[in-house]
């Protein structure tokens, strides 16, 4: 029931904010719950004995930043391959499990 085609979360402690004057917004708290989402997604495919590729799209690239810090370890770690993190410009046309 976790890989379900769509699925939306409302993380109602969430705050949108702004950095330095931008017009681009971030969410610390989302970017904390995505990690934690793809930290229990990794443990449930690894019992299952399946990889897959996971891609995290944002439509603001300040929010694009704020998921690279919040997934940095996991990015640099070999674990991360299959991991991406982008704007939805940059998605279109792509395909991730």
């Amino acid at each position: 029931s976790l890989l379900r085609p769509c699925l939306f979360y409302d993380v109602t402690h969430g705050r949108e904010s702004h950095r330095g004057g931008s017009v681009s917004y971030q969410n610390i708290h989302e970017a904390h719950f995505a990690l934690q989402l793809y930290e229990l997604l990794q443990r449930v495919t690894e019992l299952a004995g399946i990889k897959v590729s996971v891609g995290i799209i944002t439509p603001y690239k300040l929010q694009l930043k704020c998921l690279h810090r919040e997934f940095d370890v996991v990015l640099k770690s070999d674990e991360g391959k299959g991991l991406f993190i982008i704007t939805v410009d940059a998605f279109q046309s792509q395909e991730h499990d």
